[in-house]
């Protein structure tokens, strides 16, 4: 047995089981179409949602969705492996040191940058002490929050140090550690979001904003394929921004585009009608969430937040939005995830009740909200949903309908009184995903305070290694969410995607992002 698989079996949680569970899921939804042999050759073209802010790693604000074009240029130390473990990537073997606050990797060695510069532990190196930088104050840092720093004990040997030990240090690493060319960040500076190089598959070779990034295949890959010879199959990739799920279907039925990130539920009926399609369940999905501007009037006052929640009638929200696809629940945590508690629920549709805390709080004749959100759908169907049924609960709400990057601006200057946003769940570990949209280094504190005492919560529960105590600890963050409605957790949606069915071995992050590297079409 090899270091990699003591190190994974002994670092084994419920993160990994996670993992599992979403690995198995999407396995059972997508048989192997693959042909006996893969061909070399060709482009596959995919449509995505989201135009990635930068291509830097550290830089991105799409979450989940920045991946769909990063993971074919950028690779980790670790990777999510097929059966749901940690497996080797730019590591070969890691172990945890005695204390366990230390992990130890080995290095794969022959690996070249897409700008023709060698991997090694000082390359690796120099990703994680961008992450820890307080004065590049990267907004993706907060993903690798664990890491207190990095050591270089020898060409190919790396040392990360953690805050203390973690069950999600590795599950955190796999996501977050894209390993950039040192070289390349040097001499783009602030332009690298806009150069990238990587070890991955794919090489950047151009960007038209708005419309496409295009990739071609790296000559220099490391890994082989089936056929003995250096992967990837493909020739390129392009990965094109369509906001419309009804345009991403008419592109991938016609064949201008080979597969799509998403699509709407009520697009699936054209899906499943046609032969050339196929539809894959992903075994994740997005929960639509609104966070209450908490900083000051009017919703400084708890009532007023609780009357905006019994206002509304989620159950129907979520019927009408993915025709049942879906699941309303306490939080932003789907019921198949192993720190899903249904008790937790608190809210349900009551406007009698909001009506009663309205006037508990001064606002008898009811009250003008404004509600902030980003012009694209379904955010846009829900704040028309939203605004109906608060109305019959006595609060008023105007929409406010702003690109992405001003919402985001509005967020962090705390302008809004409340706005809804989407979040990709579950994420590796349950460390990820409160760290990163509730932590103390959440890339925006969408409520407009810095709560310490949720900070620490956050916090202890990711330094945690026994699973059951971890599970208590995250029950108990969950219930201080909704016991100081600091959110409006509204629906989960299920996330499906489609593909043509010439596309052979398309495989996905544990986040449902792409993964071309052993794609090929079928000719």
């Amino acid at each position: 047995m090899n270091i990699a698989n003591r190190g994974t079996r002994r670092t084994r949680n419920l993160s990994v089981f996670l993992a599992t569970v979403i690995f198995v899921s999407v396995a059972a939804a997508y048989p192997a179409f693959a042909q006996d042999k893969p061909v070399r050759g060709g482009t596959i073209v995919g449509a995505t949602v989201l135009e990635p802010k930068s291509l830097d790693p550290l830089f991105g604000d799409g979450g989940n969705l920045d991946h769909y074009v990063w993971r074919q240029i950028y690779e980790s130390l670790l990777e999510i492996t097929g059966s749901g473990e940690v497996g080797p990537g730019l590591a070969t073997s890691w172990k945890f040191t005695g204390d366990k606050k230390s992990i130890d990797f080995t290095l794969r060695q022959g690996v070249k940058f897409h700008d023709g510069t060698a991997f090694n532990a000082e390359a690796a190196a120099v990703t994680f002490r961008r992450a820890l930088s307080k004065e590049l104050n990267a907004p993706r840092a907060s993903d690798l929050s664990a890491i207190t720093g990095v050591e270089v004990r020898g060409p190919y040997e790396l040392r990360i140090n953690l805050k203390a030990p973690s069950s999600a240090a590795l599950p955190a690493i796999a996501f977050a550690g894209l390993i950039a060319s040192p070289a390349a960040i040097e001499k783009h500076g602030q332009d690298y979001g806009r150069n990238p190089s990587g070890t991955g598959p794919f090489k950047f070779a151009s960007w038209q904003s708005g419309s496409r990034i295009v990739l071609e295949r790296n000559p220099d890959y490391w890994r082989n394929g089936a056929d003995g010879k250096p992967l990837p199959y493909l020739d390129s990739v392009i990965i094109r921004f369509i906001k419309k799920s009804a345009v991403k279907v008419i592109e991938v039925k016609s064949g201008n585009v080979h597969v799509i990130d998403t699509v709407s539920a009520r697009d699936l009926k054209t899906v499943s009608g046609d032969a050339n399609l196929r539809l894959v369940r992903t075994g994740n999905g997005r929960h639509v969430m609104f966070a209450f501007n908490i900083s000051k009037p009017p919703f400084d006052d708890i009532r007023l937040r609780q009357a905006v929640l019994f206002g509304l009638d989620r159950q129907t929200m979520m019927k009408v939005i993915t025709l049942g696809r879906g699941q309303v629940t306490p939080t932003l945590i789907p019921n198949q995830n192993w720190v899903f508690d249904a008790t937790l629920e608190k809210y349900g549709h009551d406007p009698a009740r909001a009506k009663q805390l309205l006037a508990e709080a001064g606002h008898k004749d009811g009250l003008d909200a404004r509600l902030d959100i980003i012009k694209r759908q379904p955010d846009s169907t829900v704040a028309q949903l939203m605004q109906a049924q608060l109305k019959e609960a006595g609060i008023n709400l105007t929409i406010k309908t702003v690109d992405r990057q001003s919402m985001q601006a509005s967020l962090r200057a705390k302008n809004h009184m409340f706005g809804i946003g989407r979040f990709t769940v579950p994420g590796i570990d349950p460390a990820q995903t409160f760290g990163r949209i509730f932590g103390r280094r959440a890339r925006i504190q969408r409520t407009g305070v810095s709560d310490n005492k949720l900070f620490d919560m956050i916090d202890n529960a990711a330094r945690q290694t026994d699973q059951s105590v971890r599970k208590g600890l995250y029950r108990e963050i969950q219930a201080y969410l909704v016991d100081n409605a600091l959110y409006g957790f509204l629906f989960f949606m299920e996330s499906s995607q489609v593909e043509r069915t010439s596309v052979q071995n398309l495989k996905r992050t544990v986040g449902g992002a792409w993964v071309f590297a052993e794609a090929w079409t079928a000719k």
